[in-house]
């Protein structure tokens, strides 16, 4: 089996291989071409500098690259099952470690229960470094928010009292456009029309409260240590769907893997 880099894979092939790899997964995953681009773009995927195996013209297994300053984020990392237990997963990683220069961490994320994949990050070097609770529900609001698309203008002054994951931070909503940020006077949340919330800030009761009307929310990788947030939506009826891990490993560039 060959290890190939991306940049000339069609993001229909990606499509097709990722919900081939994640067909048995513990969340279900079905993903479009419109989604994928729009994910990728998201993250700042880098296809130049991911990966994917190859074995008679046919893709197994990929692992999709993204960035920003000095870290490289792991954003997908996957193998058909007929081709799993075959070690190539950690030498897609070894690749990776081998060839992308100028950054100073790698990082993914992980759900709590998967043992396996814990398993063969914590193999090569990663190490966990922060919890998340995923957690949805259905707010009904009385109205009195301010409601404008985010931008680079009105998102200078946010600030959340954990940083946000990788893909929730300013610049990463910005890339992807189509989020809306409603103010309440001491509060804030970025979400898109869809209910995926990307950050909350402030006075968490009085900005949901203050939302038009009744609407489903999504909070993705809420930080576990944010006992304040994950109260007042479980107060409010919202459930946990899942539990992640981010984990970290620094890039060593003095040494060699095999």
């Amino acid at each position: 089996m060959e290890i190939l880099n991306l940049s000339n894979t069609s993001i229909e092939d990606i499509a097709e291989l990722m919900n081939r790899a994640f067909a048995d997964y513990m969340l279900p995953i079905h993903v479009t071409e419109s989604y994928l681009e729009n994910r990728f773009r998201r993250a700042n995927v880098d296809l130049r500098r991911s990966y994917a195996l190859s074995e008679e013209e046919k893709l197994y297994g990929m692992l999709v690259n993204s960035f920003e300053d000095d870290i490289c984020n792991c954003l997908v990392a996957g193998i058909d099952p007929t081709k799993r237990g075959s070690g190539m997963l950690k030498k897609m990683f070894y690749r990776a470690f081998e060839e992308i220069k100028g950054v100073k961490t790698y990082q993914v994320e992980v759900l709590q229960q998967n043992a396996k994949a814990i398993h063969i990050y914590s193999s090569l070097g990663f190490e966990i470094k922060r919890s998340y609770t995923l957690l949805k529900g259905r707010v009904e609001g009385k109205g009195g928010c301010t409601t404008a698309l985010l931008s680079s203008c009105n998102s200078k002054n946010l600030s959340q009292r954990f940083p946000p994951s990788f893909e929730n931070t300013i610049p990463a909503l910005l890339r992807a456009g189509g989020f809306d940020l409603h103010l309440s006077p001491n509060g804030y949340l970025i979400a898109n029309s869809s209910g995926a919330c990307a950050q909350i800030g402030g006075d968490y009761e009085e900005i949901l409260s203050s939302l038009e009307g009744e609407r489903m929310l999504t909070f993705g990788n809420i930080d576990e240590r944010d006992d304040a947030l994950i109260s007042c939506l479980k107060n409010r009826g919202f459930t946990e769907y899942a539990k992640q891990f981010e984990m970290h490993k620094p890039a060593d560039p003095s040494k060699g893997y095999s």
